[in-house]
């Protein structure tokens, strides 16, 4: 006989009788699902329904699972909307008489950036279920360089690998030295908007040679951020490990992913690629240098990101948008060098009635040249990106742009409209 209570609260909505109910649909194993419904009420209402997996196969009763179905109604003026928000999980598992375990899938769907995770596990034994490659498929980035070089009808293809999703081969470069360099395109992680960065170095004799491309944004990137130091972080453990560092029981899915790839300068040893990402209607711009003149005799490789169309969740229904460029004039010398027209960051509003840009809020201290356009010129000297101080140039009146970019990456600048409630 199996019986549970749970402690006594002094709440006015006590939890209600547990159920106990067999849990693999075998009722000769004995494992139990224990559920119960409760309710919460604080700035949010929650209502739970709670499961705790008791396991007594075994002389010492152990508790296998704690989960958990939460649905949460939101109030206040912010509640409602950042409860919107808020990332949602989903388990589903099934017995597997084989395994003698559950075998579970759980799904994430991150609201920022509409994709989701799966993942795959059991639940008694805890091991995770790696995700298989379809067959006749690369299992790895680095076979998808060597049979792309191999079988030209691979270039442009997409292949799904565990922990990415989808990886798409944008370019092939012949270099310098009888290197031959590919480039690869996945989804992001779940709290960025854009995507990942690989290549794949072939040289004959040698063992292919795996790298991370960290594609921050060249105007808002901080040198002494946590996101920069998680970003060379990750690229030196992508070095020295020569694996994605992804993790292989999970797989990420998201809209449909697209490169457009235009060459902005081929020379003996350098070569800079502009790069065009699309993902449903989010898109954004890249420049990427392979540069031969390092005195290593190993390609320096170097990506920012200079255009972006994604609005970003703060709070309490407001977004923000990305500094980018607005117009880019690529200029005629030894060095390759641009001046960029860019567009700061603005603030917008889902409950205001335009739907424009807040002008900047200076009666919380908020600088008006925040929020001004500037110019500056951007080279790539053969190690780096370098600019200039940027030149401000603050109009009479608040007049914000709006960015919108092509799949090819031309990116088009208009009078953007302003939220003029305040």
């Amino acid at each position: 006989m199996l019986a549970a209570d749970l402690p006594r609260t002094d709440d006015d909505s006590p939890p209600s009788p547990v159920a106990i109910l067999p849990a693999t649909g075998d009722r000769t194993i004995p494992i139990f699902d224990l559920r119960w419904n409760r309710h919460e009420q604080s700035q949010w209402s929650k209502d739970a329904e709670d499961h705790l997996l008791l396991d007594l196969r075994l002389p010492q009763a152990r508790v296998a699972a704690d989960l958990a179905c939460n649905s949460v109604t939101a109030f206040g003026a912010c509640g409602v909307w950042d409860a919107q928000m808020q990332d949602r999980s989903n388990y589903e598992c099934d017995w597997v008489p084989a395994k003698n375990d559950l075998r579970c899938e759980l799904t994430t769907w991150a609201e920022q950036t509409k994709r989701q995770t799966k993942s795959w596990f059991e639940l008694l034994s805890g091991n995770e279920i790696p995700f298989e490659v379809a067959p006749n498929s690369p299992k790895t980035l680095q076979d998808f360089a060597e049979l792309t070089e191999r079988d030209e009808t691979w270039r442009g293809r997409q292949v799904e690998f565990p922990g990415m999703g989808k990886a798409s081969h944008i370019l092939r470069l012949a270099a310098a030295h009888d290197r031959v360099i590919h480039l690869f395109g996945e989804y992001g992680k779940d709290d960025a908007s854009g995507p990942e960065f690989f290549y794949v170095i072939l040289s004959k004799g040698a063992r292919p040679v795996l790298g991370y491309l960290p594609s921050l944004s060249l105007f808002e990137d901080d040198a002494a951020s946590a996101s920069h130091s998680q970003e060379l972080t990750i690229q030196r453990r992508v070095a020295e490990e020569q694996t994605p560092l992804l993790p292989v029981s999970e797989l990420r899915i998201g809209g449909q992913l697209s490169f457009a790839v235009k060459p902005l300068l081929s020379a003996p040893l350098t070569h800079i690629y502009q790069i065009a990402a699309r993902e449903d209607n989010n898109r954004a711009v890249y420049w990427l240098a392979i540069d031969d003149q390092q005195a290593d005799g190993s390609p320096l490789f170097s990506m920012t990101k200079i255009a972006s169309n994604v609005f970003r969740y703060t709070a309490c229904a407001s977004s923000r948008s990305e500094a980018s460029a607005a117009v880019i004039t690529i200029q005629k010398g030894g060095d390759f060098r641009a001046l960029m027209d860019v567009e700061p960051s603005h603030t917008t509003r889902e409950n205001n009635d335009s739907g424009g840009f807040e002008p900047p809020d200076t009666e919380n201290g908020e600088s008006p040249e925040a929020q001004c356009p500037y110019s500056l010129h951007l080279e790539w000297n053969h190690k780096q990106w370098a600019m200039d101080d940027p030149q401000t140039h603050c109009p009479a009146k608040f007049s914000p742009r709006e960015l919108t970019i092509a799949d090819d990456g031309t990116i088009t600048a208009k009078p953007g409209t302003v939220d003029d409630s305040k």
